[in-house]
């Protein structure tokens, strides 16, 4: 594969490459961001690229690693005891905004407000449980824990952007 045909194999993955990255992230921005070094981490590493295997999820590697590094150095700086945590942060890119103490309890009403049912599984979520593992904590259903998740989601931002919040996506 020539440096030309790898180049344009790699570039027409950034929708697939976006797509994935917004299930990561959550966030359009963030998801661009994402995609994007992803192909730029590709482009300057296609020495490490071996003909005949799959590149879609060569790169897909690349961007699921380029994420954790992400997370886990995010997650270093709240093991350090620096004075805001990860959880009151919110990244974008190299951008990062803090939340004020009075939007922090305010949101936090809010998550405490919701009902049980979906309360439980979206707290589980953000903590970082996969669906699989909160279903079988809870004893219900896969679907159903997507759907109480998408739910508690649902409500939040409703109630957020009623209150003058803007919408992170």
């Amino acid at each position: 594969m020539t440096a030309l045909e790898f180049n344009t194999a790699v570039c027409a993955l950034q929708g697939d490459l976006k797509t994935w990255a917004y299930r990561f992230t959550k966030n359009d921005f963030t998801a661009e961001d994402l995609s994007q070094e992803a192909i730029y981490r590709a482009l300057t590493n296609r020495s490490k690229y071996k003909p005949g295997t799959n590149l879609k999820s060569w790169v897909y590697t690349i961007m699921k690693n380029a994420f954790l590094n992400q997370y886990n150095k995010n997650k270093r700086f709240v093991e350090n005891g620096d004075e805001i945590a990860y959880s009151d942060r919110v990244s974008s890119g190299n951008r990062v905004f803090e939340m004020d103490e009075l939007e922090e309890k305010e949101i936090q009403q809010k998550i405490d407000a919701l009902n049980v049912s979906i309360r439980k599984p979206f707290l589980m979520n953000y903590e970082g449980f996969s669906y699989q593992e909160i279903s079988d904590e809870m004893g219900i259903p896969m679907g159903t824990v997507k759907s109480r998740i998408f739910n508690a989601r649902k409500t939040l931002s409703d109630d957020l952007l009623r209150n003058g919040y803007e919408s992170s996506n």
